[in-house]
């Protein structure tokens, strides 16, 4: 059975990493109860409706480095007009393969202040703007990358016809002269990575910081998965990003 001890998780939203100004972070999803009660009914039947999804978070105005790239991040993405985020939430490290509770939510509420002699605190909290709240893990975990490559193989599964294959990129950093980076979600059948795999979702290219949210739906029998990337430029172009992936 895994330990999850809060105080470890990474926080990771749109393209800014929120763990070092964080004190607390909650994410769940449920579903409303519908009542479904027929005449002639001798107990009061429910069933489940429209799923929702809810989180909050809240910590400091400050970071680490005196920072305030939470409050910068929150004046630009709390807004209905602003493009919803995707969302990775990590509850251990945030080392490759680890767990990551993921989804593309939109900050509904935000809040800053508190007593005189106390430290400026933030608190946002808001719902999902697009799918669901889904299980996945840490594809490519942050890391200064300057050279292509691909991340670890994953047999995540396959993917149903009522299931759909969700991936989030969080571009953090970018240096070097016309960087870029392409960044894709491949499957295969039986890990051998040849001539059988196929990619699944391609991102938008990146050239600063920036993030991403895409699915797709099955029927996909693969099993294996694995996130590939490329990254172009001169200069040492150095990509500091993460993707996670998962399959609901």
């Amino acid at each position: 059975m895994s330990t999850y001890i809060i105080g470890t998780q990474k926080v990771y939203v749109a393209h800014y990493d929120l763990t070092s100004y964080l004190d607390s972070v909650t994410i769940g999803g449920q579903k409303a109860a519908v009542a479904a009660t027929a005449l002639g009914a001798t107990t009061e039947l429910m069933k489940p409706g429209l799923e929702t999804v809810n989180f909050s978070y809240g910590g400091f105005f400050d970071g680490p480095d005196g920072a305030d790239e939470i409050h910068d991040y929150l004046l630009n993405h709390a807004t209905p007009a602003a493009t919803p985020p995707p969302f990775s939430v990590c509850p251990t490290t945030g080392a490759d393969g680890e767990l990551a509770m993921m989804h593309c939510g939109r900050d509904l509420n935000y809040d800053f202040g508190g007593a005189v002699g106390s430290m400026l605190k933030v608190s946002a909290s808001g719902g999902a703007a697009a799918d669901k709240l889904v299980r996945g893990y840490v594809m490519i975990p942050k890391a200064a990358y300057t050279a292509s490559d691909v991340g670890t193989s994953a047999e995540l599964g396959a993917v149903t016809a009522t299931q759909k294959v969700y991936a989030a990129l969080h571009v953090f950093t970018v240096t070097g002269t016309d960087p870029t980076l392409d960044v894709i979600v491949e499957s295969d059948a039986d890990d051998a990575w040849g001539a059988g795999n196929t990619t699944r979702i391609t991102f938008t290219q990146a050239a600063a910081a920036s993030s991403e949210w895409k699915s797709l739906v099955g029927a996909i029998t693969d099993t294996f998965w694995r996130v590939g990337y490329t990254i172009g430029g001169t200069d040492t172009p150095t990509f500091t990003f993460a993707v996670t992936v998962g399959i609901r």
